[in-house]
Protein backbone atom coordinates (compact mmCIF):
# COMPACT_ATOMS: atom_id res chain seq x y z
CA UNK A 1 0.00 0.00 0.00
CA UNK A 2 1.18 3.33 -0.23
CA UNK A 3 2.67 5.32 2.55
CA UNK A 4 -0.44 7.25 3.12
CA UNK A 5 -2.72 4.40 2.84
CA UNK A 6 -0.73 2.36 5.70
CA UNK A 7 -2.71 1.32 9.08
CA UNK A 8 -0.98 3.32 11.87
CA UNK A 9 -1.02 2.99 15.80
CA UNK A 10 -4.18 4.31 17.03
CA UNK A 11 -6.29 4.41 13.28
CA UNK A 12 -10.02 3.32 14.03
CA UNK A 13 -11.59 0.99 11.04
CA UNK A 14 -14.77 2.36 10.67
CA UNK A 15 -16.39 0.25 8.49
CA UNK A 16 -15.45 -2.88 6.17
CA UNK A 17 -16.63 -3.75 3.08
CA UNK A 18 -19.61 -1.67 4.01
CA UNK A 19 -20.34 -3.30 7.63
CA UNK A 20 -19.96 -0.74 10.65
CA UNK A 21 -20.60 -2.59 13.42
CA UNK A 22 -17.88 -4.64 15.57
CA UNK A 23 -19.60 -7.83 14.74
CA UNK A 24 -20.54 -7.18 10.97
CA UNK A 25 -16.84 -6.12 10.81
CA UNK A 26 -15.02 -8.83 12.55
CA UNK A 27 -17.46 -11.58 10.23
CA UNK A 28 -16.90 -9.69 7.26
CA UNK A 29 -13.21 -10.24 8.19
CA UNK A 30 -13.56 -14.07 9.30
CA UNK A 31 -15.93 -15.15 5.93
CA UNK A 32 -14.37 -13.13 3.24
CA UNK A 33 -12.07 -15.37 0.59
CA UNK A 34 -10.32 -12.47 -1.12
CA UNK A 35 -9.80 -8.60 -0.34
CA UNK A 36 -11.74 -6.74 1.55
CA UNK A 37 -12.16 -2.93 1.65
CA UNK A 38 -11.97 -0.87 4.93
CA UNK A 39 -12.67 2.49 5.59
CA UNK A 40 -9.94 4.28 8.07
CA UNK A 41 -10.27 6.95 10.42
CA UNK A 42 -7.40 8.65 11.84
CA UNK A 43 -7.51 10.44 15.23
CA UNK A 44 -6.25 14.12 15.16
CA UNK A 45 -4.55 13.60 18.91
CA UNK A 46 -4.57 16.88 21.31
CA UNK A 47 -2.96 17.47 24.61
CA UNK A 48 -4.45 18.50 27.71
CA UNK A 49 -1.97 19.36 30.65
CA UNK A 50 -3.44 19.58 34.31
CA UNK A 51 -2.43 19.71 37.77
CA UNK A 52 -3.69 16.64 40.17
CA UNK A 53 -4.40 19.31 42.79
CA UNK A 54 -4.34 16.88 45.50
CA UNK A 55 -6.85 14.83 44.21
CA UNK A 56 -7.36 11.71 42.91
CA UNK A 57 -7.57 11.72 38.89
CA UNK A 58 -11.29 10.74 38.92
CA UNK A 59 -12.06 8.28 35.91
CA UNK A 60 -12.28 4.38 35.24
CA UNK A 61 -11.14 3.13 32.72
CA UNK A 62 -10.61 0.35 30.56
CA UNK A 63 -8.06 -1.49 28.19
CA UNK A 64 -6.70 -4.66 26.44
CA UNK A 65 -4.12 -6.82 27.82
CA UNK A 66 -1.69 -5.85 24.64
CA UNK A 67 -3.58 -2.59 24.36
CA UNK A 68 -1.66 0.74 23.35
CA UNK A 69 -4.30 3.10 25.12
CA UNK A 70 -6.98 3.29 27.46
CA UNK A 71 -10.58 4.46 27.03
CA UNK A 72 -11.87 6.96 29.74
CA UNK A 73 -15.30 5.07 31.24
CA UNK A 74 -16.51 7.63 33.12
CA UNK A 75 -15.56 10.71 35.15
CA UNK A 76 -16.14 11.12 38.69
CA UNK A 77 -14.80 13.90 40.98
CA UNK A 78 -11.20 14.62 41.17
CA UNK A 79 -8.67 16.22 38.66
CA UNK A 80 -10.16 15.47 35.81
CA UNK A 81 -13.78 16.72 36.23
CA UNK A 82 -12.29 19.81 37.47
CA UNK A 83 -10.43 20.54 34.20
CA UNK A 84 -13.65 19.79 32.37
CA UNK A 85 -15.28 22.69 34.48
CA UNK A 86 -12.86 24.98 33.78
CA UNK A 87 -11.42 23.68 29.59
CA UNK A 88 -13.31 25.73 26.53
CA UNK A 89 -15.45 22.97 25.15
CA UNK A 90 -13.19 21.48 22.55
CA UNK A 91 -10.71 20.82 24.92
CA UNK A 92 -13.14 18.62 27.53
CA UNK A 93 -12.35 15.47 28.23
CA UNK A 94 -15.72 13.05 27.44
CA UNK A 95 -16.35 9.15 28.15
CA UNK A 96 -14.77 7.10 25.52
CA UNK A 97 -12.26 9.73 24.66
CA UNK A 98 -9.13 7.54 24.89
CA UNK A 99 -5.89 8.18 26.56
CA UNK A 100 -2.92 7.74 24.09
CA UNK A 101 -0.15 8.78 26.65
CA UNK A 102 0.07 9.80 29.62
CA UNK A 103 3.67 11.89 30.12
CA UNK A 104 5.77 10.02 27.55
CA UNK A 105 4.38 6.68 29.11
CA UNK A 106 2.78 4.80 26.47
CA UNK A 107 1.42 1.15 27.51
CA UNK A 108 -1.69 1.33 30.08
CA UNK A 109 -0.06 0.14 32.86
CA UNK A 110 2.91 2.38 32.89
CA UNK A 111 0.19 5.24 32.12
CA UNK A 112 -2.20 4.21 35.09
CA UNK A 113 0.47 3.98 37.66
CA UNK A 114 1.56 7.84 36.59
CA UNK A 115 -2.29 8.93 36.58
CA UNK A 116 -2.22 7.55 40.86
CA UNK A 117 1.02 9.08 41.70
CA UNK A 118 1.98 12.06 39.34
CA UNK A 119 1.16 15.63 40.61
CA UNK A 120 0.90 16.88 37.08
CA UNK A 121 -0.02 15.55 33.50
CA UNK A 122 0.27 15.83 30.04
CA UNK A 123 -2.29 13.63 28.31
CA UNK A 124 -2.66 13.32 24.65
CA UNK A 125 -6.25 12.15 23.95
CA UNK A 126 -7.80 10.91 20.86
CA UNK A 127 -11.57 11.37 20.34
CA UNK A 128 -13.18 7.96 18.56
CA UNK A 129 -15.21 9.00 15.30
CA UNK A 130 -19.22 8.72 15.32
CA UNK A 131 -20.18 6.35 12.79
Amino acid sequence: AAPDNRLEKHDFIVAINGKTSQDSMLAEVKECKGTVTMKICRPMPWVVKMPRSGKPFGAGFGFQKDSCSMDIKNIVDGALKDHNARAAPDQQVQVWDIILKVNALETPQLMMEALKTLTEFELTFARPPKV
